[in-house]
């Protein structure tokens, strides 16, 4: 493997780690570094970018360990 492709894993699986640490601590994140007046506004707000940044992480390491099939893949 290419090591430029085993660095987009690494960056991928460690996206990954922090966006579960996003969604299920996020009630905690929120009370911690953000003052907002309705904290369960904050909340949904944390696991929502907490699920996107998954979405993204989880796109980025599928196009990252991508197969190339370089002779006659189309041809039966």
């Amino acid at each position: 493997m290419d090591i430029l492709k085993i660095i987009e894993m690494v960056a991928s699986f460690l996206l990954m780690s922090l966006s579960v640490v996003m969604i299920f601590d996020a009630r905690k994140i929120t009370t911690k570094f953000f003052s907002f007046s309705d904290q369960n506004n904050g909340t949904k707000w944390m696991k929502i970018g907490g699920l996107v940044v998954f979405l993204i992480s989880i796109r980025n390491l599928i196009y990252s360990t991508k197969i190339v099939v370089k002779y006659g893949a189309d041809n039966y």
